[in-house]
């Protein structure tokens, strides 16, 4: 079977598959049609005996299985100039049994992409058939409830889709998309950093925003995941509209970092610089005297409350530096300065919440250390052991002021104390102090996110695979 899979996508031909649906031309109209699965459009029952559709006040009939289909909903398609009253019938798929004597009629938004979401009566309900496959997601709310625009991710197996066939080894067809009647449209995704895409084992998480809210205990299964589309272009995979903010940093090599972010990077006497180099923020040069410098930092929209900052921290110092430092920071940019002092004096920690530091000593034996920082003093005393790319997840509570530290998924940090007492954050940055430049492999950051976290995550579910017929 996976042969066939493979053959059958690499020729861009459907192939076999759990759930195989059809889009036949539907008549479940008007007076005398047939009935459709026992059932017609709102205002008609179906006759048992007959099997046709009569008008729902006949006298001589019991209750019958009535359509929720409404005969205007969900689009009221429109004439065509020159038209005979029928939108074109798109191929034989169609949006809605308007109009036409109350056949079915196509409100088509492309020859490819029909109206519908699989509701009885709306056979257009594929987004594109270019796309072989697809599954629906279900999205189930837990305790709180989920507002529009909250990031959402579900896991794909998608290393097992390549191996299949039925998926390209990018992951560039795989596309996740919203049907809001009459309409589909297609939404932002991204693969988590951690995650990518065709893994020998372990699933990929694909991050994409939540549409409408979703009421506590409340499901919304308006998305689907489509692919198998094997000349599939690039897929809308803007990371800055799925989190409160973002920057995966994937663009090309460049002195500036670009993007809002504002780099300082002189002091008296020194010039240090920070850019993109192989997709991450770089500390090309770090500082080498007493100097909070180069510093870098990112202005975003005001939260509070329960938030996860994560960023993909890639550190490391082989050889021996008497003294060191990089830190990384969540503050309030109404209280931050920028830039900070040149220093290190309380101008580095002013209106700072989040405060990491990372670092060491050679002559305390301490080196290569994560430690948080409040009101000017480190703690744990011996630190966290961390070097190289790193995956740091810090969930806060801004209203506690506290926050945990995990570390590629462990957690090492609980219940740490905010560096100063701010009430909402809407700052991030990081600087280096002190730091020789020769006496570090890695000085970069490869990744950052920032979203709103509840305390009862809702659950993002895959559907089975379903196969297009489309004709």
């Amino acid at each position: 079977m996976a042969s066939l899979h493979r053959a059958a996508f690499l020729l861009g031909v459907a192939a076999p598959a759990a759930v195989l649906v059809g889009c036949p031309r539907l008549q479940v109209a008007r007076d005398g049609r047939p009935c459709e699965a026992g059932r017609c459009i709102a205002g008609f029952v179906c006759d048992p005996l007959e099997n046709v559709c009569v008008a729902s006040d006949a006298s001589d009939l019991g209750p019958g299985p009535v359509s929720d289909l409404d005969p205007t909903d969900p689009v009221t398609p429109t004439d065509p100039p020159g038209g005979d009253g029928c939108v074109s019938d798109c191929g034989g798929r169609c949006a809605g049994p308007n109009g036409c004597g109350g056949e079915c009629v196509d409100a088509c938004v492309s020859p490819e992409s029909c109206g519908g979401g699989g509701v009885f009566g709306v056979c257009g309900w594929w987004w594109s058939c270019a796309y072989g496959h697809r599954r629906k997601i279900t999205i189930a709310a837990g305790a709180d409830r989920v507002a529009a625009g909250h990031s959402l991710r579900v896991a794909v197996n998608h290393g097992a889709w390549v191996t299949r066939g039925v998926s390209v080894q990018s992951g560039d067809d795989l596309r996740v998309v919203r049907f809001a009647a009459p309409l589909w449209a297609e939404t932002d995704r991204v693969a988590d950093p951690t995650t990518p895409m065709n893994r020998a084992a372990g699933a990929t998480w694909i991050w994409f925003a939540a549409g409408d809210a979703i009421a506590a205990g409340g499901t919304d299964e308006s998305f689907y995941l489509y692919y198998g589309a094997p000349t599939a272009g690039m897929p809308p995979a803007d990371e800055a509209r799925i989190f409160a903010f973002a920057d995966f940093f994937g663009r090309a090599d460049a002195t500036d970092v670009d993007r809002g972010w504002y780099a300082f990077d002189t002091a008296t006497g020194y010039e240090g610089k920070v850019g993109i180099v192989d997709h991450a923020l770089a500390f090309t040069m770090t500082g080498d005297s007493l100097y909070n410098r180069p510093v870098v930092d990112h202005d975003f929209a005001t939260a509070s409350g329960k938030l996860e900052w994560r960023f993909g921290f890639d550190w490391t110092r082989p050889p021996a530096d008497a003294l060191y430092a990089f830190n990384m920071q969540l503050g309030s940019a109404s209280l931050m300065d920028n830039p900070p002092g040149a220093l290190i004096d309380s101008a580095y920690t002013r209106g700072v919440g989040v405060s990491l530091e990372w670092g060491g000593s050679d002559s305390l034996s301490y080196v290569e250390r994560l430690w948080c920082e409040a009101g000017g003093m480190l703690s744990p005393a011996a630190g966290v052991a961390l070097a190289g790319l790193s995956d740091v997840a810090v969930a806060m509570d801004v209203g506690s002021a506290t926050y945990d530290v995990s570390l590629d998924g462990v957690l090492v940090l609980q219940s740490m104390p905010f560096s100063t007492a701010v009430t909402s954050l809407s700052r991030m940055r990081f600087l280096s102090w002190t730091f020789a430049a020769d006496s570090a492999a890695h000085r970069a950051v490869r990744y950052v996110m920032l979203r709103r976290r509840l305390a009862a995550e809702p659950t993002v579910t895959l559907g089975g695979e379903e196969q297009h017929s489309c004709p």
